[in-house]
């Protein structure tokens, strides 16, 4: 702890720190109470058309194939996809981290539901796409809820037209049981249920979900072995 007290002083003494990782963003925040700001990896900057060029030119050089990277410039070949709004992916992705790397509690509850999406706001509050028109609609739907349930308002709203944040929310909704969840769904004519359940599958774990709702899983060996495979991977990992 006193380490990364004194690690925390220094890093702010830092003038920008940035991160690829949504996952890092909260490690820093929980150990070194330091926010910084998420990027894109720079590799994804450049266009395809770049690296391709570089392969075709290593399989030409007689020091084994090798690319002297110090001799890699950029140039104005660099872009930014901006044809399709990530806001409600960011923030399903920064919530499902704050849950797996949850300070709180870890039994679920409404009350630590609520915990868990203070958090999560506050840090899709520091992405970019907070401020765009789908990312100012994400946080005011939470908004919105949170003083629903804090009895400062007497009703919410969900947007229409952002499918995955209507599974978010059905989520925060109704986070006691995936019945549960797909009851709200149906009755208010949600169709994507597989955010919600991610959500609630990652808090309570797979050993503590009901067979009602993997026997599904089972009933196809080939998802039954992949899942199998993975659960291993994940124990060995672990131990």
């Amino acid at each position: 702890e006193k380490l990364s007290q004194n690690l925390g002083l220094l890093l702010k003494k830092i003038n920008g720190i940035s991160v690829r990782e949504l996952s890092t963003i909260i490690l820093a925040k929980k150990y070194f109470n330091v926010t910084p700001e998420f990027v894109l990896d720079p590799t994804l900057l450049i266009d395809k058309k770049y690296y391709l060029n570089l392969i075709k030119n290593a399989s030409s050089l007689t020091n084994g194939g090798m690319v002297n990277l110090s001799q890699v410039s950029i140039s104005d070949s660099l872009y930014l996809s901006s044809n399709q709004d990530d806001s409600q992916i960011c923030y399903f992705n920064i919530l499902l981290n704050c849950i797996l790397n949850s300070t709180t509690t870890k039994q679920l509850s409404e009350h630590s539901v609520l915990l868990v999406l203070e958090e999560s706001a506050k840090l899709f509050k520091t992405m970019p796409l907070s401020d765009t028109e789908s990312g100012r609609k994400v946080l005011n739907t939470l908004r919105e809820f949170w003083s629903y349930k804090n009895q400062r308002v007497d009703s919410f709203s969900i947007p229409e037209d952002m499918p995955i944040l209507q599974s978010i929310m059905s989520f925060f909704v109704k986070p006691l049981g995936f019945d549960q969840i797909e009851r709200f769904m149906m009755i208010k004519k949600f169709s994507n249920k597989a955010y919600a359940f991610m959500l609630w599958g990652a808090w309570i774990g797979f050993a503590d979900m009901p067979k009602t709702f993997t026997n599904v899983l089972y009933q196809n060996d080939d998802i039954n072995f992949l899942i199998d495979n993975k659960l291993e991977d994940i124990s060995l990992k672990l131990h």
